[in-house]
């Protein structure tokens, strides 16, 4: 018997501790959460049970400030529960609970706007600051707080473009890799629409291939043409879809009648980046040594627009003197001859260390009907140069 009644005591013990771990978690709840618990399981017991409704619906009115999950709400205009007797205490009680969590909806936006505001007048009075090194040390610090995308992209911007002044390529690096993780935001796909190429030819070896490897969605038109460079300073020539590439593949292979007829359909005017008039400078100077003279004089002309180099400038006016009344129309040989004027001072035809001026002695020797001489000037100052035929055959045709 004894037996019987400690056994029944150990099964209160245990009905107990069943009752009391939950109350302890109850317990660390906040009175809301525990209102919202009620709430919810006075409906789920309703819901299996739906007799006492009219005691519940007496009570709505506590349970007004609470979130009200779908299927409740759902519970509440059912056809068991929405009927005449309740219907205004339903719609009173689903009225008041919107406009409660419309409220604390505003609440919380009106919060964001001024954090935002507050964060903005944080990066206007960082920008006030005089002294480069310590403004840019508060703006490298705050980009961890700064919960504002818009803002913490502005610091990484002008943090950027600090150090591309200083020309700082590790710390650019550091910025840039950053400033790529937003680049669907406008602000940065202008920045990278415009000078995405010029930071790329900023890096060497690791911090190279790792932009590389972020920009490969970013602009997978700019990581083609990157890899397509790389495989050809590496002698891994290959056919491609990419016309400049192209015409390198196939004057390695020795076919410059079929590089010819992509370069005739090649678009030289407007802007192109830094790989495509390296390897126009490379096809120019195969064609130059190709005596394919006028294809080149176009290549050159194009590489001139881009930049006016002095040593373009001579390869031009050499070409000039071979060309001669081929491009006599052409604005760059107007040029020439206005600026061959200049010879007019060297009235004994005497030889000069100035190029240009050598360059124009060779021009005026060649309308003396003296190849032999001009193609001696044009040989000294390029040595590629070894085409007298050429000169003669203008001559006898003068």
């Amino acid at each position: 018997m004894s037996r019987f009644f400690n056994d029944l005591e150990e099964e209160k013990k245990e009905i107990k501790k069943k009752f009391t771990t939950p109350q302890k978690q109850v317990e660390k709840l906040s009175k809301k959460d525990k209102l919202q618990m009620e709430f919810e399981t006075r409906v789920n017991e309703l819901i299996k049970n739906p007799k006492n409704i009219k005691k519940f619906i007496s009570d709505l009115k506590k349970y007004e400030k609470l979130d009200i999950p779908q299927y409740i709400e759902e519970f509440l205009l059912s056809s068991k529960v929405y009927q005449k007797n309740n219907k205004n205490l339903i719609d009173n009680f689903l009225k008041k609970n919107i406009e409660t969590n419309d409220q604390e909806e505003e609440i919380q936006i009106i919060n964001t706007v001024i954090n935002e505001i507050d964060e903005d007048t944080i990066y206007e009075n960082m920008l006030k600051i005089k002294d480069k090194q310590e403004r840019i040390k508060k703006m490298t610090e705050s980009l961890e707080e700064i919960k504002s995308k818009e803002i913490k992209i502005n610091l990484l911007i002008h943090i950027l473009s600090v150090y591309t002044k200083d020309k700082d390529t590790e710390k650019i690096y550091d910025i840039f890799i950053k400033i790529l993780d937003f680049h669907k935001n406008q602000k940065v796909k202008n920045l990278l629409d415009n000078n995405l190429n010029f930071y790329l030819d900023l890096f060497r070896g690791e911090d190279y291939k790792n932009i590389l490897e972020k920009i490969k969605i970013i602009n997978p038109d700019i990581y083609k043409r990157r890899c397509l460079e790389i495989d050809f300073i590496n002698n891994k020539f290959i056919e491609t879809d990419q016309p400049d590439f192209n015409i390198i593949f196939l004057i390695k292979n020795n076919r410059l009648e079929d590089s010819l007829e992509i370069f005739k359909s090649l678009n030289l005017s407007g802007s192109h980046d830094e790989i495509f008039r390296n390897n126009i400078n490379k096809y120019a100077d195969y064609l130059f040594n190709n005596k394919k003279y006028y294809e080149s004089y176009q290549c050159y002309i194009f590489l001139y627009k881009q930049e006016e180099s002095h040593n373009i400038k001579i390869i031009l006016y050499t070409l000039c003197v071979i060309l001669n009344k081929e491009i006599q129309e052409d604005d760059f040989f107007k040029k020439f001859l206005v600026d061959f004027k200049r010879f007019g001072l060297n009235t004994f035809v005497l030889k000069s260390q100035d190029k240009i001026f050598e360059i124009f002695r060779s021009f005026y020797l060649l309308h003396c009907y003296d190849s032999e001489e001009a193609y001696n000037i044009l040989h000294n100052i390029n040595k590629d140069f070894k085409d007298k035929e050429c000169l003669e055959e203008f001559v006898m045709n003068l």
